[in-house]
């Protein structure tokens, strides 16, 4: 863990790591908490808007850390080859990013699950963090261009509140206490696909970086 936290940290510029990693974070998880410690606007549709927030800055914060990994001759990567173990810090970044997005979603998880929204609290953030984690796969592949980044981002959240309105959909067309074996399969089956997708993220985007030592694309 100490190694993976070390090497995420190598792609870290240093005033991301305080607005990206602390400041702004924070701001959403005390909005999020005062919003459902006050039932403000109903706490379930804060927690969706805010939660699309989330996904949309973790898109675009991305274009500083790990923006054009996907690109083929990318030059923000060529210094990985300089190194034999460039591509292992490369894949522990990757997963030390997919791990610290894990727990920010976690510490939202529970402000809602204080604010007794449980059955849709989990579900919705390892829907999240599956269509943030997809989103940065995506705009990962596009070579500096925020302004596509910015896209992808808005995207990735419209897809979130419409997939997350679908769940809540199929919860609630379900009579008495089918919501709760619903909201069990629907984690169940959220967890698998997130743990997937998070696997890909890092399996990807070291993929594409060995292959630009060959000068090809990785499949």
């Amino acid at each position: 863990m100490k190694k993976m936290i070390k090497s995420y940290g190598v792609f870290l510029p240093p005033a991301y790591k305080i607005w990206g990693i602390f400041l702004i974070p924070l701001f959403f998880f005390f909005i999020l908490l005062l919003l459902v410690k006050a039932n403000a606007l109903a706490a379930g549709p804060s927690c969706y808007i805010i939660t699309s927030y989330v996904i949309a800055f973790e898109v675009m914060a991305d274009y500083w850390v790990f923006g054009g990994t996907c690109v083929k001759n990318n030059s923000s990567m060529e210094y990985l080859k300089t190194s034999l173990k460039g591509l292992g810090i490369l894949g522990k970044g990757l997963a030390g990013d997919c791990i610290r997005r894990s727990v920010y979603f976690a510490l939202l998880t529970g402000v809602m699950v204080y604010g007794g929204l449980w059955k849709y609290a989990v579900a919705m953030m390892l829907l999240a963090d599956i269509v943030g984690t997809t989103a940065l796969l995506i705009g990962r592949h596009f070579d500096f261009m925020f302004l596509m980044q910015m896209a992808v981002a808005s995207i990735a959240s419209v897809a979130f509140m419409i997939l997350g309105q679908l769940l809540f959909w199929m919860m609630e067309i379900v009579p008495g206490d089918g919501k709760n074996l619903v909201a069990v399969i629907q984690i169940i089956v959220l967890a698998v696909i997130a743990l997937a997708v998070n696997i890909l993220a890092v399996s990807h985007g070291v993929g594409w970086v060995k292959g630009s030592y060959y000068e090809r694309e990785s499949d």
